[in-house]
């Protein structure tokens, strides 16, 4: 009897080598079980091999150093390799792409927030007018758009309606590494000492984090007597000075700290042992921080927006997203309460069977050939 032979899928796993963020968090959740599929052979297209073992054949597109770059290699570079390619589908996780026509035939484009349509000002000018050129002609080529969330695929599908039929929404695994941690040797190696509020992400003006200190500053203010400090964990983005400087000026400077390049490993311990977890991002595709700090056991503060709304309607609290007024009296709540105390109905939420989801969804492509 002779054996059917697999489907062959190329992953454009770029995030993996140059990102450290939500994108690749996202990456690395889907591809960590791929493996475990049988019926489609992936590979993923990389600048270099990683010390990481996922289980799947890999292909190494060596990069250049040259200005542009970045922009030769994804409207060049890999769409000349992927022509040449036997792959029978591609998919773009970092939803810029995939580009070229032809080979190969399907075409699977990830869309994680349509950011620099909605908020250009968050983003670089090039990154904003470029999007608004090509993302509608990559969206009508794709034959599948994975979405991360039901807001994420409402913006989809008001901006591009034609897009509406070839939508899925798939919500990102968490790692299960996000639970409650009772050890908190490690806080002490980071200078933290007793009770502190929490913020996670990267520091850039979409996460609003001048709101968070404005609200921070105002507690302060009201009560001069609170001990308690205020953590930020995150690599600095652009445009970042500006609430560097806001920080360094401010009265209450000794008691923010900020903490650029703690490893994935320790936030489990972050998020486990603050008073109050705040994410104050102003629009967000999914947000995984506010998932990990629910995982952890934390009370969950956060902007009133975006998917924000509906990742965390069942755990978080929500405030009027540029109020630091409101937010300061959403974090007086929870410092007036008992310290948060997991409920016997309590329910992690790691979206397990995100992969298998995804990979189905790629696999109908083919079958809705046969």
């Amino acid at each position: 009897m002779t054996k059917t032979a697999k489907n062959k899928v190329a992953i454009l796993a770029d995030p993996l080598d140059f990102q450290s963020a939500g994108i690749y968090v996202y990456l690395v959740n889907l591809i960590s079980k791929l493996s475990l599929q049988n019926e489609i052979e992936y590979t993923l297209i990389r600048a270099k091999s990683g010390k990481e073992n996922y289980g799947l054949k890999e292909h190494i597109l060596k990069p250049y150093r040259f200005p542009g770059y970045a922009l030769f290699r994804k409207f060049i570079q890999i769409p000349l390799y992927l022509r040449k390619s036997s792959f029978d589908a591609v998919i773009e996780p970092a939803h810029f792409g995939p580009f070229g026509n032809g080979n190969p035939s399907k075409k699977i484009t990830v869309i994680h927030d349509l950011t620099p349509l909605l908020f250009p000002i968050f983003h670089p000018l090039y990154s904003s007018i470029l999007h608004k050129l090509i993302l509608g002609r990559i969206l009508r080529n794709a034959d599948l758009i994975i979405s991360n969330s039901l807001n994420t695929q409402y913006d989809i599908e008001r901006l591009y309606a034609f897009a509406k039929n070839k939508i899925q929404t798939i919500y990102p695994e968490v790692s299960d590494i996000f639970k409650k941690v009772e050890d908190t040797n490690i806080l002490q190696e980071y200078g933290i000492h007793g009770e502190y509020i929490l913020s996670v992400g990267t520091i850039e003006p979409r996460k609003n984090y001048l709101t968070l200190v404005k609200a921070f500053a105002g507690l302060k203010e009201e009560d001069p007597e609170l001990k308690i400090k205020l953590i930020i964990v995150g690599r600095k983005g652009w445009k970042s000075k500006s609430l560097l400087d806001h920080i360094k000026k401010s009265k209450f400077s000794s008691d923010i700290k900020i903490i650029n390049n703690a490893p994935t490993i320790h936030l489990p311990i972050f998020y486990s042992h603050c008073r109050v977890f705040v994410y104050p991002s102003i629009y967000e595709g999914y947000g995984f921080p506010l998932i990990e700090a629910h995982n952890c056991g934390a009370s969950c503060i956060a902007g009133n927006n975006s998917s924000l709304k509906e990742i965390g309607k069942s755990f978080a609290s929500f405030y009027d997203t540029m109020n630091e007024i409101d937010l300061m009296h959403k974090i007086k709540k929870v410092l007036a309460s008992a310290h948060p105390i997991i409920p016997y109905d309590f329910k992690p939420i790691y979206n397990e069977g995100f992969s298998s989801q995804f990979h189905k969804e790629v696999l109908k492509l083919f079958l809705a050939d046969s």
